[in-house]
């Protein structure tokens, strides 16, 4: 099963939009991260099955691509505690995204 399929069994109610979004927070996994995009999507599907009812649709919705890759690769690669993730988000430099992110955010999800 990958991501993808994971969403089905979560039961977001907007999927193809939060498809959209994970699909950009995998890239930037990749791009900004360094990740495989095979361990991207492991890293994905692994903070899916972990955390998807507390970090929910409304959240993915309001932290956007870039944050939740920020989040997933602390959460899963780096095995960070949820609560700690503020801190790390703003110690690191991750809790907004580059100009690339943005712009790449606008190419892909807003246009």
């Amino acid at each position: 099963m990958n991501w993808k399929d994971q969403l089905n069994n979560i039961g977001y109610t907007d999927r193809e939009d939060t498809e959209e979004i994970l699909e950009i927070a995998v890239h930037f996994l990749v791009i900004f991260f360094g990740h495989t995009t095979q361990y991207a999507s492991d890293l994905m599907f692994q903070f899916l099955q972990k955390y998807s009812e507390v970090y929910d649709e409304d959240y993915i919705h309001h932290d956007l691509s870039y944050r939740v890759a920020a989040i997933v690769h602390f959460a899963i690669h780096l095995n960070g505690s949820m609560n700690d993730v503020k801190d790390w988000l703003i110690e690191t430099g991750h809790i907004k995204g580059n100009q690339e992110a943005t712009e790449y955010f606008r190419k892909h999800y807003l246009s």
